[in-house]
């Protein structure tokens, strides 16, 4: 990768914020191309420049690697307590010792948005270890190229300087000779001359000889050291000096982005542990900060509960509390306007041996299914064991009242909807499913298949109380959903009021007869037979059961196959789902089970049920 490459890159990534919003110092340019610095550059010494800060880079870069090594190891070691610490936390708020209401509800909810934390320091650990192994990859691989520089230059610069001291051996050579010469000319006495008038002339046409050959040696010697200088200076050198300034531009540039991604991970670790302590409010999101967690626990109540559940009595919420009154006032009253009068029954035929073919075209705006099957989907969100928690706490909230006040009603009085055994109040209502099952399955059809979190976010306690008592009077005027406005501008206040109408069915969906042979069900390990042993038990279902369950259930359908806008694949569904349609009879240890149930029936809609 060249420079020119990591400057582009550099351009691009800048953790998450886009570049044009940031306020960057200005670079310098072209400095590299001053003439000063050229004929620095290019002159002996220029090479052994660049050689040595192209060493600087390179010590720098390891040191990068050190600390990004370091900062891995810290955050992988620390990670890993922090998940030990997590999972003995929750493993201790679930034993028995402890307090079993909104403390530990909360405090576990707590410990779920420090997994969220904990998720995104492992992501970023991730790209710290993929920035260390980015970096580790350039700077070996210049190190060796600065290496293969260096040993060719020298190599270079030996060969000149090799010929030049030829060169010059065989210029002191041709001197000396010419030295000789001369002083054999002049009669000049020197140890080693023959004396005599015959010797002389042999003597000086013998040095001719040699001076003629160490003329001709030295010529070429001279060429030869002329010709390497001008290919070093010319051609050798400065490609060298260009190799060491990419280089060092290369490993600069390299360090430099590898360092702003690091920035950016550090910037994306930050929001992102800000996000999980206190996400943003949007009009379809609702999810709680930390402080609002925490002050969600209800210490008083919780001492209330607990005393309470001395005498056996069951628990009850704040807005249980503040609500029962309101509600006995407003079913009676209800009660009271209906007497005298006789409401239009619908008639329908249960299916014989629960196959109810036709059923979708029996109760209006129902939307037949045509998608495939189911996808797998990721594992459930943080706020799914809070979700289930408080399900199973409120399973049974303000059915008791419920059920006192149906059974004080004269004959012909409609039946208050909520905790009205659903046979009873279909044989009532005449359809297929009941009306407020309908209504609120529709609207969430029509507006809430990709709000994130359906069915897993609560709405507003009090504005499904509000909805709960449209749908606690006489059906000839039955509360429907035609516009946000209806359901108070939140989708999760419907399907709120859909879960708390299951909750407060005396005779959970699923039946409590059928509980144990669900719960053995979901525990075989073969799919196909877990499968197999659920369809069994639900075409032993009662039939306004099984026909409300298949409604239901390809409702659910439509939306996990919108996981990818809500979040909510056929897991987290029958996470949210299993303790509301089984019911809590096997206490906390049963809701892995009662989650599978409802998966398994989710995921195999079309073969459990005839989807005509």
């Amino acid at each position: 990768m060249s420079a020119n490459d990591y400057s582009i890159e550099s351009t691009k990534e800048t953790g998450g914020v886009a570049e044009e919003n940031r306020i960057m110092p200005p670079k310098s340019t072209n400095l590299v191309e001053d003439v000063t610095m050229q004929k620095i550059l290019h002159s002996d010494k220029g090479v052994s420049l660049l050689l040595a800060r192209l060493k600087r880079s390179i010590v720098s870069g390891k040191e990068c690697l050190s600390f990004l090594k370091k900062k891995v190891s810290t955050e992988e070691s620390y990670a890993s307590d922090m998940r030990k610490l997590y999972r003995n936390t929750k493993e201790a708020i679930a034993k028995p010792e402890g307090r079993k209401d909104s403390f530990s509800s909360q405090f576990e909810q707590l410990i779920r948005i420090e997994e969220r934390r904990a998720d995104a320091s492992n992501r970023f650990v991730a790209g710290v270890q993929t920035i260390f192994d980015e970096l580790a990859e350039v700077i070996r691989n210049i190190e060796k190229s600065r290496k293969v520089v260096k040993e060719s230059n020298l190599r270079n610069e030996k060969l000149v300087q090799d010929a030049e001291q030829a060169m010059e051996k065989a210029k002191s050579k041709l001197l000396s000779l010419r030295e000789d010469l001369d002083r054999s000319r002049s009669g000049d006495p020197r140890k080693g001359f023959l004396r005599g008038a015959k010797a002389g002339p042999q003597h000086e046409e013998e040095l001719m000889r040699k001076i003629t050959t160490a003329e001709t040696e030295y010529n070429q010697k001279v060429q030869t050291a002329q010709k390497l200088r001008g290919q070093l200076l010319n051609a050798l050198r400065p490609d060298a000096v260009r190799q060491l300034k990419d280089l060092i531009a290369e490993c600069d540039a390299a360090m430099t982005l590898q360092l702003q991604r690091y920035a950016g991970l550090c910037e994306a670790k930050a929001l992102n542990d800000g996000l999980a302590v206190s996400p943003i409010k949007t009009e379809t999101s609702t999810a709680l900060t930390a402080r609002e967690t925490i002050a969600l626990i209800d210490n008083e109540l919780d001492l209330y509960n607990y005393v309470l559940q001395s005498i056996n009595s069951r628990p009850v919420t704040r807005a249980q509390l503040e609500s029962q009154n309101g509600v006995q006032a407003n079913t009676t009253a209800s009660a009271n306007a209906a007497i005298g009068t006789t409401p239009g029954v619908r008639t329908s035929e249960a299916p014989s041996e629960n196959t109810v073919t036709g059923s979708s075209e029996q109760v209006p705006g129902q939307s037949s299914i045509t998608s495939a099957g189911p996808g797998p989907g990721p594992g459930p969100t943080s706020a799914n064991t809070l979700q289930s928690s408080s399900e199973y706490l409120s399973n049974e909230e303000t059915s008791q009242a419920m059920e006192i006040t149906n059974s004080n009603l004269p004959p012909g009085v409609p039946p208050a909807v909520f905790g009205t055994p659903i046979g009873d109040l279909l044989d009532y209502e005449g359809g297929m499913v009941p009306y407020v099952v309908y209504h609120c399955i529709r609207a969430v059809d029509e507006f809430g298949l990709d709000s994130e979190g359906i069915y897993r976010i609560n709405g507003d306690v009090a504005k499904i109380q509000a909805l709960k008592q449209k749908f606690n009077v006489p059906w000839s005027q039955p509360g429907e959903f035609s516009s946000p406005d209806d359901y108070f501008n939140d989708i999760n206040n419907v399907s709120g009021l859909l879960k708390q109408y299951f909750r407060e069915i005396p005779d959970p969906l699923l039946t409590n007869e059928l509980y144990s042979a669900f719960i053995e069900g979901s525990k075989i390990q073969n799919e196909t037979q877990r499968r197999d042993a659920i369809h069994t038990e639900v075409n032993k279902l009662p039939d306004p059961n099984y026909t409300t369950l298949r409604y239901l259930c390809f409702h659910l359908y439509r939306v996990q196959e919108h996981e990818t806008q809500n979040r909510m694949s056929a897991y987290n569904l029958g996470v949210v789902w299993g303790p509301t349609l089984m019911g809590t009879a096997g206490g906390a240890e049963d809701m892995p089970s009662t989650s599978q149930v409802i998966e398994t029936i989710l995921t195999n809609c079309y073969v459990i049920f005839n989807a005509d």
